[in-house]
């Protein structure tokens, strides 16, 4: 989805080394459900730098994608395809096989205005509510670090809450060049662990969360601590060109994993 966030290095507002593709075709889909598979992952994404899907062409495209992918039977379809103007193309995602659609709010209704011009909160918000409607799970969460207040955090959280999302996931910002964030300084590692402790505890009481990837029970998707090592609790892992930004391999990383000195 095409967002003027300053932290976005897919955006096309901003110079940077990220790379960019047309729409996917059948066979790179295959071929990635196959290779999740292999690798101990249930569920694969299909993820647009785009505004949002509206009824045409690339619609329809994205529907045959995911009627492939779910007629594969090698990974759940999910996906993230940015805003959904209608319950109309909501049923559509889901009648094609979709299962989970990534929908993140960001922030808080006061701070979102701050890091994107492009659409409204409402718009998000809308958005969520369209897919749930369709029967789609949502994983929604946010990303922290960008210059939010606590308070900004807390909101957010209720939020989240107040709409039913099913997965919580908390990213925090990594600062990337080219964009107005890249001298952001980092939120630090205490903050980031009160962060990831207050949302499920106090907020979101039965949500899955994770600090950077959404969880989901069945799915095994991958925990991370602060140096980018993967590690799936049914004892895949996820394939090295699937790495976070930054990220180090499984057999590379060092030092505790995240809550490990905490008991």
């Amino acid at each position: 989805m095409f967002r003027e966030l300053p932290l976005f290095a897919q955006s096309a507002a901003y110079q940077t080394e990220s790379p960019r593709y047309g729409l996917i075709e059948t066979e790179p889909v295959l071929s990635a459900a196959s290779e999740a598979k292999a690798n101990g992952v249930t569920a694969l994404g299909l993820v647009a730098a785009w505004r949002g899907l509206e009824e045409g062409p690339v619609l329809d495209q994205i529907c045959e994608r995911l009627e492939e992918l779910k007629q594969s039977g090698d990974a759940r379809p999910d996906a993230s395809l940015g805003i959904i103007k209608s319950p109309a193309i909501a049923q559509r995602l889901k009648d094609s096989g979709l299962e989970c659609y990534n929908h993140n709010l960001e922030s808080s209704r006061r701070f979102f205005p701050e890091v994107c011009t492009t659409h409204t909160y409402e718009e998000r918000v809308e958005t969520i509510q369209h897919l749930k409607q369709a029967g789609i799970k949502i994983c929604s969460g946010g990303i922290l670090g960008m210059g939010e207040t606590r308070a900004d955090r807390c909101e957010l959280a209720f939020s989240l809450k107040e709409l039913g999302v099913h997965i919580v996931p908390i990213n925090i910002l990594n600062p990337i060049d080219g964009t107005p964030f890249a001298r952001r300084e980092a939120l630090p590692p205490l903050e980031i662990l009160k962060i990831d402790c207050l949302f499920p505890v106090h907020f979101c009481p039965g949500r899955n969360h994770d600090c950077g990837w959404a969880l989901d029970e069945p799915a095994g998707y991958a925990e991370h601590d602060f140096h980018g090592r993967r590690e799936c609790p049914d004892g895949g892992q996820l394939p090295d060109h699937l790495e976070p930004t930054g990220g180090e391999g499984p057999a590379d990383a060092e030092g505790p994993a995240v809550g490990s000195e905490l008991g």
